[in-house]
């Protein structure tokens, strides 16, 4: 099992995911694990903008760093007692995106380097990928010309690469600020991330086009998300969530540090139309007319994030799937951690310390149906890299998990109610993300 790690791709390390919960629990039920975990550039290094990085050869490179791990492990594993033949791929947040955009690596032919895919809170079109002369993304460039000295250099991008490692380092700080009312705890979507090309190894076309026509690995996979996905992504000490022209201002934004990508205002609009202004229909969800001392329209904004970046497109990639007959699972991650207070629900990374047990999770300070949970949680992840069904075969039993289908069927994951349950909450705000509707004309 090979981890891939989070951090909207520009933080991120891998001493925080030891392993050491799932390979205790593997050996417990009998089926020992070989884990692996993967350190990819980040920021400007693995993600360096513009034509001036293209036409260097410089696009994707954070991924082509993940290719290179997997290839190193498919070479490698059976000397630590692995089977080359049995990778499975696993991450959480710009992590899940990272293991599905493997997938598409030379239009899904990507040698057997894996054979399974879980996708926790992150899918193929999760952030928006653009062009190369993209404006914001040259913009970017240009920022970190001129920081390092380079802008009236005859190579700039050949003086950025050779520029002095502490000028680098503050530049790719530095292109992050956004003033106090943009700024939230968890700064998504940036500039950072997948680039089409092309001539682009990954993706040579739109991310929706390729997925839509199949250019991608039809191998199985496991993707889910949280609850409350967008709640981190649109509160901070600055920002006042007041009225639609601010969340209009926020999907708009153009900066290296909050970047969608979307431009067609006028879609904007009827998006937000789909979503109630009442607090109550806001998330975090069940928290009736509270608005925790936020914006009136904090709530709603949270919602229309979470399903603009992470639902629809989790939806979005297993129908896809379905579409060329991949098995597929999906679940709703329900239950609320201690690491997060109660404004932000059942918050984006929060399910982390059930699947890792990180952020200070253990049996000594847990309940017995959250042990329970993560004992589960595990079981099923382990059973999916054994054999491509999270199921178990014997011993523990576990509540069914049916594939997600026609019939849209997810598994809700809460201590006190496993339930399987129709993939339709927000359908039309769902539909109208997923079909496009030139939000990022």
């Amino acid at each position: 099992m090979v981890w891939i790690y989070g951090g909207g791709f520009y933080q991120g390390e891998i001493q925080r995911y030891p392993g050491k919960y799932l390979l205790e629990r593997a050996n417990k039920i009998g089926m020992p694990i070989v884990y692996v975990a993967m350190n990819y550039r980040l920021g400007i290094y693995g993600f360096p903008p513009g034509q001036a990085a293209a036409d260097a050869g410089g696009l994707n490179l954070a991924f082509k760093d993940q290719r290179l791990a997997l290839e190193w492990v498919h070479k490698n594993i059976g000397y630590f007692g692995g089977d080359p033949s049995k990778v499975t791929i696993f991450g959480v947040s710009a992590g899940a995106m990272s293991a599905s955009y493997q997938s598409f690596y030379n239009k899904g032919d990507i040698g057997q380097l894996f054979r399974g895919m879980i996708l926790e809170s992150g899918s193929p079109t999760t952030v928006n990928a653009a062009q190369p002369n993209d404006p914001v993304r040259e913009a970017a460039f240009q920022f970190i010309a001129n920081a390092t000295g380079c802008l009236n250099s005859a190579v700039p991008f050949e003086c950025v690469r050779n520029a002095p490692a502490d000028l680098l380092s503050q530049a790719n700080k530095d292109l992050f600020v956004v003033e106090p009312y943009y700024r939230a705890i968890g700064q998504a979507p940036t500039i950072f991330g997948p680039t089409y090309a092309p001539n682009d190894e990954f993706f040579t076309a739109p991310i929706p086009q390729l997925m839509h026509s199949g250019k991608f690995a039809k191998i199985e996979f496991i993707s889910g998300t949280l609850l409350d996905e967008g709640t981190v992504f649109v509160d901070g000490p600055g920002t006042s969530i007041e009225g639609d022209q601010d969340i209009i201002k926020w999907l708009t934004a153009r900066f290296p540090g909050l970047y969608f990508g979307i431009s067609n205002v006028t879609a904007v609009k009827e998006l937000l139309s789909l979503y109630p202004t009442s607090p109550a229909a806001g998330s975090p969800y069940g928290t009736g007319n509270e608005t925790f001392g936020r914006g009136a329209q904090y709530k709603r904004f949270a919602s229309l994030f979470g399903d603009l970046t992470f639902q629809a497109p989790r939806r979005d990639f297993l129908r896809s799937a379905a579409k060329f007959g991949v098995p597929t699972w999906s679940y709703i991650f329900k239950e609320r951690s201690l690491d997060y207070p109660l404004e932000y629900g059942i918050a984006h990374g929060s399910d982390t310390s059930f699947v890792m047990q990180t952020w200070g999770m253990s049996t000594s300070n847990a309940s017995p149906a959250a042990i329970d949970l993560m004992e589960t949680i595990g079981d099923y992840w382990i059973n999916f890299a054994y054999y491509l069904d999270p199921n178990p075969r014997g011993f523990p039993r576990r509540k069914f998990w049916p594939q997600y289908g026609e019939a849209k069927d997810v598994l809700q994951l809460l201590a006190s109610n496993m339930t399987i349950f129709e993939d339709s909450a927000r359908a039309k705000a769902n539909d109208f993300i997923i079909d496009g509707h030139g939000l990022y004309s």
